[in-house]
């Protein structure tokens, strides 16, 4: 697959789709996903359930406990309304913390969001013990990748994870796909070896930032003294969180991913109970969910195993093949499978 802006996919996805143009509609989605079309065509009927997995507009729990406890001393909530960062400025500066409001803002969140139009005003909310707050707030005013760096390493980063997003914000694959694409994909080479307490596609994840690698100690002591935190307040709480962040997921985009439920793994095959489709509340309504929803939801909502090998993506249920989808180079789907299981599983997502 020749480069091309994943944005520019999109919104022909989206244009063809306004045209009444399916077939091509259809081609830009699939090129955008990384796969060729399966034949035959998926059965609509099969339904797959889904839920928000990536909540930008609510304030992250895991990052409220680590205040509260004491495992971290400052942290940013972003992309929230302005009712909402009030009542979380009170609720913050009630605990004796110093807040910080940033914004209104517009929020570009990624090519995906970006190709469905601009978002309300936004505000941040950086909370800290001691002055924290204001230097990343002073560091972020400087929009350049020295600013990056240095409200990294205010709100306690590692700082090799610091200098990884620098390089990777400022990356070829960034300008192309996005920030959020690039980051994911920037650990993804180690995605066999990838610590629960790391996985990126929950707003539960401890980290707020992207690992230099899924084997940087500094990240896990991080993540580590987040969850501590957690589970020091909130033990039922944080034993919800390991059983979401153990779950694998299937990632064909950053909002278009699957958590897989009751997954067992069997080398390059994961087998699962059910699967449940990110639901991005930003994004229901667009061309790009409706055409997830009509050709790789019901083909998964069918599976009981997914394998990824190096040239195909293949859904089998009780070993009959159900989808074979052939992947485009450079590849683009990625199976994350956290390399610990979690505590026994009550069935319920999160």
């Amino acid at each position: 697959m020749t480069a091309e802006a994943l944005i520019s996919l999109y919104e022909r996805v989206a244009e063809r789709t306004r045209a009444g143009d399916a077939r091509g509609a259809r081609e830009a989605f699939f090129r955008s996903t990384g796969i060729r079309p399966s034949h035959p065509a998926a059965d609509a009927s099969d339904r797959l359930p889904s839920a928000p997995f990536l909540r930008y507009s609510v304030p992250r729990r895991v990052d409220r406990l680590a205040l509260a406890s004491g495992a971290r001393d400052v942290a940013k909530f972003e992309d929230m309304t302005g009712e909402a960062s009030r009542h979380l400025e009170a609720e913050l500066r009630a605990l004796g913390l110093t807040c910080v409001v940033v914004g209104p803002y517009e929020k570009r969140f990624d090519a995906v969001v970006t190709s469905a139009g601009a978002s309300e005003p936004l505000f941040a909310v950086i909370a800290s013990r001691g002055d924290g707050a204001r230097r990343v707030a002073d560091a972020e005013r400087d929009r350049t990748p020295e600013g990056t760096r240095q409200a990294g390493l205010a709100l306690g980063y590692p700082p090799c994870c610091v200098e990884h997003f620098v390089r990777v914000e400022q990356s070829a694959r960034a300008r192309l796909e996005g920030i959020n694409e690039a980051a994911i994909r920037s650990i993804a080479h180690v995605e066999d070896e990838l610590p629960w307490e790391l996985h990126p596609m929950s707003t539960h994840s401890p980290v707020g930032f992207t690992p230099c690698s899924a084997r940087c100690p500094g990240a896990l002591a991080f993540a580590r003294r987040v969850l501590g935190g957690v589970r020091q307040l909130d033990p039922e709480g944080y034993r919800v969180v390991r059983r979401v962040l153990a779950r694998p997921v299937l990632i064909f985009r950053y909002p278009i991913f699957y958590v897989l439920d009751g997954a067992v793994r069997e080398g390059r095959r994961v087998r699962y109970a059910r699967a449940v489709a990110h639901d991005d509340e930003r994004l229901r309504t667009s061309a790009l969910v409706s055409w997830r929803r009509a050709e790789i939801d019901p083909l998964v909502a069918r599976a009981d195993s997914i394998e990824l090998r190096d040239e195909a993506l293949e859904l089998r249920r009780e070993e009959n093949l159900v989808a074979r989808w052939e992947l485009e180079v450079p590849r683009v789907p990625l199976l994350l499978c956290p390399n610990q299981a979690g505590e026994e599983d009550d069935g319920a997502l999160a």
